[in-house]
């Protein structure tokens, strides 16, 4: 049903972005929640980050920790998109995470790490 949809939206020229979806495809979280948990490879960085005493070598553990979690598929599932202002708490490891959702067109997703 759903290709129908599709291949007939792109047949009468319409935007498929507007396209309503089955709730059966999407993830039971929102996608904040699966933003935080994409970011779970921070806390293999985490003693490396917290002990450089450089700011560039920070830098560099953080960003070393960012490039896995674009190397690698969170889930499959379609996460709901947060209605804006919506925010998650968590820890990566032992560090404290904060994500809002600060913009839906375009959606813009902040994210805090906090370090000691």
């Amino acid at each position: 049903m759903i290709l129908k949809q599709l291949s007939t939206n792109i047949m009468q020229g319409k935007s498929i972005m507007s396209m309503s979806l089955p709730v059966e495809i999407f993830d039971k979280r929102s996608l904040l929640d699966a933003i935080a948990d994409s970011y779970g490879f921070v806390a293999a960085f985490e003693k490396k980050i917290i002990t450089a005493t450089d700011p560039i070598d920070q830098m560099k553990y953080l960003i070393c920790s960012f490039m896995f979690v674009n190397a690698t598929c969170p889930g499959i599932e379609k996460p709901f998109n947060p209605i804006l202002g919506e925010t998650y708490q968590g820890k990566l490891g032992t560090l404290p995470v904060f994500l809002e959702q600060t913009s839906h067109h375009p959606a813009i997703s902040t994210i805090l790490i906090k370090t000691p």
